[in-house]
């Protein structure tokens, strides 16, 4: 990386790496690496050329003497630091004539002296190679690494704790939140141990450093042994780290010291061969592994022995592993594997090769607005994909996103993400980055999707403008200046950045979450208009095609969505293959008389040749090497595999396929950035694979595609709906149900959007897909009228009025929640509403909000009951308890809830489908 440092730690004490760490990562452009065996420091030597090597000389002299020899022979350039116990002193002069540039013995002053034998040593190498090591403020970049092993402390010269990172919690049970402010004499258990800090406190001035043994006090009150090492002082900042030590008596510590193992690299974890250690923090492990059967390389996440009987903190690490094999989407980081050896879960996740964007951020400081712009629009794509699962991440920052090989950046580390069944938690406790999360977290409001949004606009404007806009050097300090300060206005900053990404990044860091951005497909829209209008839009790829081809249609997602497109396919029945892309990521799909007869894709966990790797084990290194092809043309690498396949195999093969279809269909269905080409002609079919694009496109836009994009699509309901002049022609060859057929008969010509939903006696968002599903069938047209523009209002919050004040303002919170589809927070605030008040119709709308997530909906049918309890014969009510009862596949319940609200409504339409639907199932059950 040029006008960049590399620095290797050989075999360093954990504290001392944890001190390094703090100290040296104020410097952007030092990149440190760890070597926990010496062996491995040669070879990193030959392999990374650093420019600074830091040895500990804790073994015999001739060995470092040996080690600081093969250094120079590799590189005589190599800036070379050795740290020597104070029995080896002597041997300083023998070190440096080896080739040391300089020695730190290992004495109280050890660490402020090795840190500042570090900086000089930068200094120099900068001076030496003719650029500069700019040194940023703390604030900047402090309390960003929450992954060191030990505990870190701030403090200030009082004593009082100004910030513990996250290890606080681990070893010592505390929330971070809780040990601020507190004395960190209050947490030593006893008289000996306050009586030494006070004693360092006192004399502080003078330069001198705490180094014991000390009894410390969990949050339980239970004691344990650990190493106090308080060596560093910046300012009137003290510096400092707690290490656990196992039972060591305090006399035998003060006689004897005793070097700390440094726990082994295993060779093999299950089916993985261990390559090298990728990072170590307070919760585990990270190792790069190479998988021998299917000749790749892998990232496996192993969790620490410490934590490994911490049952709270496993069930944490499986329920991240759980959560990535839950969505598939090529801006997620893919899983392969979750298993557990002697005691120790792991699991096995794709490896991404090019780093953090955290790391090219410390290469680069800012980035090309047009490659941060792309990079936004794909985490918020794998967001919006996470939360259709009712997950939130908690912790966006630019170390969680990494590279891909291709240049698509991934969401990582879900182990702080939250469910819908954990938001209850999220106002007791503050999680993530204190210069990444939301204000309304700090405050203990209720917390929901926004908050990722805030993190990823914190992102966003680093990626734009090189650090981050609310900083200090404390966590309370970072944490007044998200509630106080005021973003730097655009006249201070790089005008470069268009104006418009500016204003978006605005919207993204709202203190209000009610003014933010409320949706990722409102974010997307915007990001993505930016990207067609405000910014070049990089040429659509050239892709490979038979002569006889033509180019019928092209364009962007963004203008012409996917049903859009397949609907044009199928409704003249053409002939021909669709190319879909983003960036390096294709999906090809290949038509005849309409029907789709191949589909293929390149991203990981949807490739062709994982299935017929899942298929073929013992064959898999020979599949691997098959499909060689770095065409776009993804047939060709899907042929060469299936020509060597026997003729039993691509039949059991062709029974596969249709799951594997649906999987990658369903993923398209949630793409709204990206290219399209559809070239006319006779492409080949995919083994025996025949789908109609009717049953797709239903599919499509009535599970998968997202609600508040399809409203954008149908101008919010501002419009008039206009018959096709041929739509009965077209309607013969579609297989819609008579209920839904019966609506496109309810006008002549046209009819108000509004009009012929009060008609309908469906729900909005029923409706709202069925429309949007005609216009895709070419069955009508839409026109947009003026319609209201609708103006936010301010909610006040009532002063200090009654229960039933509270109760209307939470009640209007939630309703508010609600149409924004943010239904978490729907639920939290119905359950402020109901302490307050109880009201029936609070208790629907929480069930409604509950009935949106699966695994919620027997908690929504308590729900609906309690509103009924109160309202009893309300027929709406009873209408949306039918319907949930018959989602659930409840058939008894939903027949006598149906039946009863026929005989209040004879005419509700809805009741009667829903009845003969419960009828025929029951028949066809019977039969």
């Amino acid at each position: 990386m040029e006008n960049t440092v590399r620095v290797l730690l050989a075999e360093q004490e954990s504290e001392i790496l944890s001190l390094l760490s703090l100290s040296l990562m104020e410097i952007k452009e030092c990149e440190l690496e760890i070597c926990s065996l010496m062996n491995d420091l040669l070879k990193r030597v030959v392999e990374t050329k650093p420019g600074l090597v830091l040895l500990n000389a804790a073994r015999e002299t001739e060995y470092v003497l040996s080690i600081l020899q093969k250094i120079h022979e590799s590189d005589p350039g190599i800036y070379v630091i050795v740290s020597l116990p104070e029995k080896f002193q002597h041997s300083t002069d023998s070190l440096m004539i080896a080739g040391a540039h300089d020695c730190v013995v290992k004495d109280r002053k050890y660490v402020p002296s090795i840190v500042s034998a570090v900086k000089k040593a930068l200094i120099r190498i900068a001076e030496r190679e003719a650029f500069e090591v700019p040194v940023l403020a703390r604030a900047q970049r402090f309390a960003m690494d929450e992954n060191l092993p030990d505990v870190i402390f701030s403090l200030d010269l009082s004593g009082k704790i100004l910030y513990a990172n996250h290890a606080v919690s681990s070893l010592l049970a505390y929330e971070q939140k809780e040990i601020v402010g507190r004395s960190f004499s209050n947490i030593l258990a006893g008289e000996s141990e306050r009586h030494a800090f006070h004693e360092y406190l006192s004399a502080i001035d003078q330069n001198i450093s705490l180094r014991e043994v000390l009894m410390l006090k969990d949050r339980n009150g239970r004691e344990k042994n650990f190493e106090i090492n308080f060596t560093l002082m910046e300012g009137e900042i003290i510096y400092g780290v707690a290490r656990r030590r196992t039972s060591i008596r305090a006399q035998e510590e003060e006689e004897v010291e005793e070097e700390v193992p440094v726990e082994a690299i295993p060779a093999r974890l299950g089916p993985y061969r261990i390559v090298t250690l990728l990072g170590a923090g307070a919760m585990g492990r990270v190792y790069k592994g190479f998988d021998e059967q299917l000749e790749r390389f892998v990232a496996i996440k192993v969790i620490s022995k410490s934590l490994a009987e911490n049952e709270r903190y496993v069930e944490r690490f499986r329920r991240e592993a759980k959560i990535l094999a839950s969505i598939s989407h090529p801006n997620i980081a893919l899983i392969y594997y979750f298993a557990s050896l002697e005691g120790l879960p792991y699991f096995c996740m794709e490896f991404l090769p090019n780093g953090s964007l955290e790391s090219l951020l410390q290469a680069n400081k800012a980035i090309d607005p047009l490659v941060a712009l792309s990079y936004v629009i794909q985490v918020a794509s794998g967001l919006r994909e996470a939360l259709s699962k009712g997950v939130l991440h908690m912790d966006i920052k630019p170390s969680n996103l990494m590279l891909a090989e291709d240049g698509r950046l991934k969401v990582v580390d879900f182990g702080l993400a939250q469910t819908s069944r954990d938001m209850s938690e999220l106002e007791k406790n503050i999680v993530g980055t204190p210069v990444y999360i939301a204000p309304e977290q700090i405050m203990g409001g209720v917390a929901d999707f926004r908050m990722d949004i805030y993190s990823l606009g914190i992102t966003f404007f680093e990626m734009l403008y090189g650090f981050v806009p609310f900083s200090g050097p404390t966590v309370s300090d970072i944490f007044h200046t998200k509630l106080r300060g005021a973003l730097p206005s655009r006249s201070e900053l790089n005008q470069s950045v268009p104006a418009k990404l500016y204003d978006i990044v605005i919207r993204m860091i709202e203190r209000d979450p009610l003014q933010r951005i409320n949706s990722y497909s409102e974010l997307l829209e915007e990001l993505e208009s930016v990207r067609r209008i405000g910014v070049q839009v990089e040429a659509i790829p050239e892709i490979e095609k038979p002569e006889t081809s033509t180019v019928t249609m092209r364009g962007l997602l963004y203008d012409h969505p996917l049903p859009e497109v397949l609907g044009q396919i199928a409704q003249q029945q053409l002939n021909g293959k669709l190319t879909i892309n983003w960036g390096q990521l294709f999906k090809q799909l290949h038509f005849k008389e309409g029907k789709l007869v191949a589909l293929l894709s390149n991203q990981e966990g949807e490739d062709f040749i994982d299935l017929v790797i899942s298929r073929l084990p013992a064959e898999a290194k020979m599949m691997r090497k098959l499909q060689i092809s770095k065409s776009s043309d993804l047939y060709h690498g899907y042929s060469t595999v299936v020509e060597k396949l026997p003729a039993d195999l691509r039949a059991r093969l062709s029974e596969d396929l249709l799951a594997h279809a649906e999987k990658i269909i369903q993923n398209l269905f949630t793409w709204m950035t990206g290219e399209f080409i559809f070239e006319s002609g006779d492409f080949p079919g995919q083994l025996d694979l025949e789908i109609s694009l009717h049953d797709t496109i239903t599919n499509g836009v009535r599970k998968w595609l997202d609600y508040e994009f399809i409203r954008k699509k149908l101008f919010e309901g501002n419009c008039l709906i206009r018959h096709d002049p041929e739509f009965i022609r077209h309607l013969r060859n579609l297989n819609l149900e008579p209920s839904d057929r019966f609506l496109l008969f309810r006008f002549e010509e046209e009819i108000d959007y509004g009009k012929l939903y009060e008609i309908s006696g469906i729900s909005q968002e029923e409706f709202g897909r069925l429309i949007y599903l005609f216009r895709c069938f070419g069955l009508i047209h839409l026109q947009r009228t003026a319609g209201e523009t609708k103006q936010k209002k301010p909610v006040e919050v009532p002063a200090a009025g009654s229960s039933g004040d509270l109760c209307t303002y939470y009640t209007h919170c939630a309703v508010k929640s609600f149409e924004e589809k943010n239904y978490w927070s729907c639920v939290e605030y119905c359950r402020k509403a109901l302490a307050h008040r109880q009201d029936a119709s609070v208790y629907r709308l929480m069930g409604r909000a509950l009935a949106t997530h699966p695994p919620l909906r027997h908690e929504a049918v308590d729900a609906y009951k309690q509103a009924l309890v109160l309202a009893p014969g309300n027929v709406g009510i009873e209408r949306d308890l039918a319907d949930l009862y018959f989602d659930l596949g409840d058939k008894v319940q939903a027949k006598s809830k149906y039946e009863s609200i026929l005989k209040l409504n004879p005419a509700d339409q809805h009741a009667a489908k829903r009845l003969q639907e419960v009828n025929r199932q029951a028949a066809k059950g019977a039969n």
